[in-house]
C-alpha cells in the first residue's frame, strides 16, 4: 500500500524556478513503516513553449553514514545543466535520507546559488513533513 503525491511550487527569490515534485505520501502508509520511498523532482526555468535541450538527470542514494558522500549517477548528462543537478540531489539526499532523482532543465542567470539550492530544500523539506 503506497501513494504519492505530486506538487508544484514556485521557488520565491530565485529568478523563476519551477519545481515538479513527486513524494511518497507517507500518511498512507501503515504507522509501523518506516519512511521510504524515492523522491522525484524535476526543476525548470522555462515556460511552456520554450524550445530547450532535456536537461540533466541525476540519481542519487545515501550510504547510511551521515559523512560518507552520497552515491550519485548521472542518468541523462547535459553538460549545461548537469553540475547543478547534482548539487541539488546532492544536498536532497544528504539531508533527507532519501534516495532522489533530480532532472534539472535550468538554464541562464538561474543556476546554482545557495538561495536557490536552500529554497528549494524547504519546499521539499515541507512537501515530507505535510505528508506524514
Amino acid at each position: 500500500m503506497s501513494a504519492i503525491k505530486v506538487l508544484k511550487y514556485q521557488v520565491p527569490g530565485t529568478s523563476e524556478i519551477y519545481c515538479h515534485l513527486t513524494v511518497p505520501d507517507f500518511g498512507a502508509l501503515p504507522p509501523t513503516t518506516k519512511r521510504r520511498g524515492t523522491i522525484v523532482l524535476h526543476l525548470t526555468n522555462l515556460v511552456q513553449g520554450d524550445a530547450c535541450p532535456m536537461g540533466s538527470v541525476v540519481y542519487s542514494v545515501p550510504t547510511g553514514k551521515p559523512k560518507d558522500p552520497v552515491v550519485q549517477t548521472y542518468i541523462f548528462n547535459q553538460e549545461a545543466t548537469i553540475e547543478f543537478a547534482a548539487r541539488v540531489a546532492q544536498v536532497l539526499t544528504k539531508r533527507l535520507e532519501l534516495p532522489v532523482i533530480v532532472s534539472a532543465s535550468v538554464y541562464g542567470d538561474a543556476l546554482g546559488t545557495t538561495a536557490e539550492i536552500a529554497g528549494i530544500l524547504r519546499f521539499v523539506q515541507k512537501s515530507l513533513e505535510a505528508s506524514e
